[in-house]
């Protein structure tokens, strides 16, 4: 499932590189760790373990942890348990990242690989759940910093993974697992391409989404507990690397159907995942509903990152109550991930307010505390870095873009003069314009300032410039001009640019790699 100990201790070297991988593996194991079928002799998923199950999903990890420890008592021999309790840990560190997290899951990682490996060979889950258990330990070491430890974990999971496959072919699980093996092999940097192609591992983006598509639109009743995974998973992928608006569609009738609108109700991580799509997809509104009523109480395990995206969508619809919920976070979180982001929102709160001396006290703090590994939070880096303030209308039309208010967002554009801006503000326009045009369906219009963006760039290399061309490719796409769309993909991927580069070269590649077909 992972690259070999040499390809990530290289990788290792790139911090948006260990974000990417952390971010797909960590949906990897969201997506498959739990699904265990009852034909296992020492692996059996009682219904006091389907009931906990279903609860660390939902992380309701205190009533889990009670389900476990009793169904432990009753059945020592059933490997189960381990397996449960280190999931559990594992989340628990991944979504607050607390020193004394990685501390207890790595120290209690070999004694539960013993465990599971008394999981008779005859069955699928002893390579399986050892590779996942190895797995989980690689991400966090990532996580950690201990680089070293992380190849060993990776490389004894990548070879149980290709034992299971090669014993078991049909097992469901690696047939979901195969793409997602695609797609991490297929989000790999271009400037470490070499490293998986050397070592004989490809990936393909595209079809690994396809294949995780297939589970949804064809659920077996035989394997119910990888839906919901699934689910969660390409709330992800689709807005993260696809960007393509035909499984976006798919998904967000997904979540609109009743049986996951009631789950929603109570699946703290599904609503987590609709939530991130919904505000991908412009739907702020839809967003904060889930948002604000979201399962909580003391019986959940807090996701301080909740806070900051109900903080984002409050920002978009240009309401100050946003600044409750990013100081919670900021104030609350204890790692390091999206509080640049954070401070930057908490300070573009008050300059759309025209309040600078709240504006500069709060982007100042982005210079100081978090880190800069998330495209998000090397944006915030940069901004406080540069001192260079957003153009205040820009601003509002870039918030009320992304929370899909679009005819607001052009008024706030209109009200620009064009002969007062800067040559990288002129940019920014032609692109907002751009953006609207295209979202709201006239395409003609989008292509024409995607290409004033592009011109107004001059020999400069922007996000805003990179970013037209890959909207290009995908109107060219649309179109059935795939020459001219492979061209731009193309050209997309040839530039290089500081702030969301990855993210960008992603989508250019999946839309290349749909093009082969």
């Amino acid at each position: 499932m992972n690259i070999v100990a040499v390809s990530w201790l290289i990788m290792a070297l790139h911090p948006a590189s260990i974000n990417k991988f952390l971010k797909i593996s960590l949906l990897f194991i969201l997506g498959l760790t739990l699904y265990v079928p009852c034909y296992a002799h020492s692996f059996e998923l009682t219904p006091s373990y389907n009931e906990a199950y279903l609860e660390i999903l939902r992380l309701r990890f205190d009533k889990a942890e009670n389900l476990i420890r009793n169904e432990k008592l009753k059945d020592p021999d059933n490997a189960a348990y381990a397996y449960f309790d280190g999931y559990i840990d594992f989340l628990k560190y991944l979504l607050n990242e607390e020193s004394t997290d990685y501390e207890h899951l790595s120290s209690l990682h070999q004694s539960r690989l013993n465990i599971l490996n008394k999981v008779p060979k005859a069955s699928p889950w002893h390579y399986y759940s050892q590779g996942q258990a190895n797995l989980q330990n690689a991400i966090a070491a990532i996580k950690a910093g201990n680089y070293l430890k992380a190849a060993s974990y990776l490389r004894q999971s990548y070879n149980l993974f290709q034992e299971n496959e090669r014993r078991f072919p049909s097992f469901l699980p690696a047939k979901a697992g195969n793409g997602l093996m695609h797609i991490l092999f297929g989000s790999v940097p271009d400037s470490y391409r070499w490293i998986t192609n050397t070592l004989g591992f490809k990936g393909d983006v595209y079809h690994g989404i396809d294949l995780i598509y297939k589970i949804l639109e064809h659920p077996d009743p035989d394997n119910s507990f990888l839906y919901n995974e699934c689910l969660f998973l390409c709330s992800f992928i689709t807005s993260d690397l696809s960007n393509n608006p035909v499984f976006s569609h798919k998904l967000a009738n997904l979540f609109a159907e009743n049986k996951n609108r009631a789950e929603l109700k109570i699946n703290l991580l599904l609503t987590y995942g609709a939530a991130s799509l919904y505000i991908n997809n412009g739907e702020n509104d839809e967003a904060l509903k889930l948002l604000i009523n979201r399962p909580d109480g003391p019986g959940y395990y807090k996701i301080h990152y909740l806070d900051y995206l109900t903080g984002t969508s409050l920002l978009n619809k240009m309401n100050p109550s946003c600044r409750l919920y990013l100081l919670r976070y900021v104030n609350s979180y204890k790692g390091t991930s999206y509080v640049k982001s954070a401070y930057q929102k908490l300070a573009w709160s008050y300059l759309i307010d025209n309040d600078l001396h709240h504006y500069n006290q709060y982007i100042s703090r982005a210079l100081i505390f978090g880190n800069s590994q998330m495209e998000n939070d090397k944006e915030a880096y940069t901004e406080a870095k540069t001192g260079v303030r957003p153009h205040i209308n820009l601003l509002k039309a870039r918030l009320l873009f992304d929370g899909g208010y679009y005819t607001e967002s052009e008024n706030a554009l209109h009200s620009i003069s064009v002969k007062s801006l800067t040559s990288l503000q002129k940019t920014e326009y032609y692109y907002r314009f751009a953006r609207i045009k295209h979202k709201t369906g006239q395409i003609d219009d989008a292509s024409t300032f995607y290409l004033n963006c592009l011109q107004s760039e001059g020999n400069s290399s922007t996000w805003f410039g990179a970013n037209s061309l890959l909207q290009l490719g995908l109107i060219s796409e649309s179109q059935l001009k795939y020459n001219e769309a492979k061209s731009y993909f193309n050209q997309c991927l040839d530039r290089d640019f500081p702030i969301f580069r990855n993210s960008i070269h992603q989508k250019a590649k999946a839309g290349l790699s749909r093009l082969k077909d």
